[in-house]
C-alpha cells in the first residue's frame, strides 16, 4: 500500500496560508494555540479529527509553547522564517486527508531594512513561499479596535499598504512577478474581548464603512477587490488585563482551514472564463453553487497553486453547508470513516465546522460578488 504520510507523496491535497501582522500582534501565540488546542483528547472526541505536525521537532516545540500558555506565559516572537506542515487526520483512519501549511515569519520584517545578508536571504525565501500560498490573513488587534476604533484600523491598513509596496519592490529586485495571493482575510485577534453578540459580518461592515479609503488603497496593492468582505474573528486564549485566564478558550480556530478554502472558491468563481457553460451575468448571480459542473478542464485557466486543491474545492459543496446542520456532516464523516474514504471523511469534517453556530458568527464571506454587496 502506498504511504500517503510521506511529504513527497504527489496528489495529497494541501491548504497553505500565511498570517501577517505587526510585531507583537500575536502571530506566534496563535500558531501555538492553534496546534496545541487541537491535540487534546477532548477535542478529538468532540470533532472526530486531529492535526499532527509532520516534523516531530516542530510538534514538540509548539506543544511546549502551548503548555506554557496554560501557565500564563506568552511565547516570544518568531526569530526567523519557518514553514509548519500539519497533517489532518480523521479519527479512525491511518492516513491523512490533506495537509495544512502555515508560514510563520518575524513580525515587522518589512518595517525596516534587513539587518544582514542572511536576513535578506530569509526574506527573499519568504517571498517565494508567499507566492504559493492559497490565502493570507492580515491580523487586526481586537483590543486596539475596541479602544481606539477606526483610527487604529485605518493606521494599521495604511501601514500594511506601505509594507506591501516594499514587498512589491523586493519582488521587483528579484525579477519576480508580484502575483501574490489575491485571497486576503482580515483576522480580528483577541475576539474574546468582543461582545458575544458581535459577528464577523458586523466587523466587516464597520471596517468597510469606517476605513473605506484605507481599504481601497490596500486592495490595489494586494490586487484583491474583495478586501474587507472576508473577516474571521480569532482568539488564541481568553485574557483579562493582558493576563491569560483561560488557555482553552479559543475562537475561530476550527474555521480557519475551511475559511481559506471558501476564499479560494470565490477566487475560482471570479476567474471563470466565458464560454464554460455560463455567461458573465449568470456567473455573478449564480455565486459558487455547483461551480465545477460548468468547467470542462479546471487546469486550463487556474494557476497551479489553485489546481493543487481543486479536488477539495470541488468537494466543498456550499449548498449543503448553507442548508444543513453540523450533526448531518458528522454522520457523513462517520460513514466515510467506516468505508475508509480518507478524503471524503476530511471534507465532511470541514463542512461540519462551517455549518456550526460558531462559524456563522466568527466567519463572514458573502456568497456573491463584492459589487453586489456594496449595492
Amino acid at each position: 500500500m502506498k504511504d500517503n504520510t510521506k511529504k513527497e507523496e504527489p496528489g495529497l491535497q494541501e491548504i497553505s496560508f500565511a498570517v501577517f501582522g505587526a510585531k507583537n500582534s500575536g502571530k506566534t501565540t496563535m500558531l501555538a494555540a492553534y496546534y496545541g488546542s487541537q491535540q487534546t483528547d477532548a477535542f478529538c472526541r468532540e470533532h472526530g479529527y486531529y492535526f499532527s505536525a509532520d516534523s516531530t521537532t516542530d510538534g514538540n516545540e509548539l506543544l511546549a509553547k502551548f503548555h506554557r500558555l496554560e501557565d500564563g506565559i506568552f511565547p516570544p516572537s518568531s526569530p526567523d522564517l519557518h514553514e509548519y506542515v500539519f497533517s489532518f487526520f480523521v479519527d479512525g483512519l491511518a492516513e491523512p486527508s490533506f495537509r495544512v501549511r502555515w508560514m510563520d515569519y518575524p513580525g515587522g520584517w518589512w518595517e525596516r531594512e534587513p539587518r544582514d545578508m542572511a536576513e535578506k536571504a530569509d526574506r527573499d525565501a519568504a517571498l517565494h513561499r508567499l507566492l504559493n500560498c492559497h490565502a493570507c490573513i492580515f491580523l487586526i488587534d481586537g483590543e486596539k479596535y475596541l479602544s481606539e476604533g477606526m483610527t487604529y484600523v485605518r493606521t494599521s491598513l495604511d501601514q500594511f499598504r506601505n509594507e506591501g509596496r516594499k514587498i512589491q519592490q523586493a519582488f521587483s529586485e528579484l525579477n519576480e512577478s508580484s502575483d501574490w495571493p489575491q485571497n486576503w482575510i482580515i483576522g480580528l485577534s483577541k475576539a474574546d474581548l468582543l461582545s458575544p453578540k458581535i459577528t464577523a459580518e458586523d466587523i466587516s461592515k464597520d471596517i468597510l464603512k469606517g476605513a473605506s479609503d484605507s481599504i481601497s488603497g490596500l486592495s490595489k496593492i494586494l490586487n484583491d477587490e474583495s478586501l474587507g468582505h472576508k473577516v474571521l474573528l480569532l482568539a488564541s486564549v481568553k485574557t483579562k488585563r493582558n493576563k491569560i485566564v483561560d488557555p482553552f478558550n479559543h475562537i475561530g480556530f476550527n474555521v480557519l482551514a475551511p475559511a481559506v478554502l471558501l476564499a479560494n472558491i470565490q477566487q475560482v468563481r471570479d476567474r471563470m472564463p466565458e464560454g464554460k457553460g455560463m455567461d458573465v451575468a449568470k456567473r455573478v448571480t449564480f455565486g459558487v453553487r455547483k461551480i465545477f459542473s460548468f468547467i470542462d478542464k479546471l487546469d486550463d485557466f487556474l494557476p497551479k497553486k489553485y489546481q493543487v486543491i481543486s479536488i477539495l474545492l470541488d468537494a466543498l459543496q456550499i449548498d449543503d453547508i448553507l442548508d444543513k446542520q453540523t450533526e448531518y456532516f458528522r454522520k457523513r464523516q462517520e460513514k466515510a470513516v467506516r468505508k475508509k474514504q480518507i478524503l471524503e471523511a476530511g471534507i465532511e469534517a470541514l463542512k461540519a465546522q462551517l455549518a456550526s453556530e460558531e462559524a456563522r458568527r466568527v466567519y463572514h464571506q458573502p456568497f456573491k460578488s463584492h459589487s453586489q454587496v456594496d449595492e
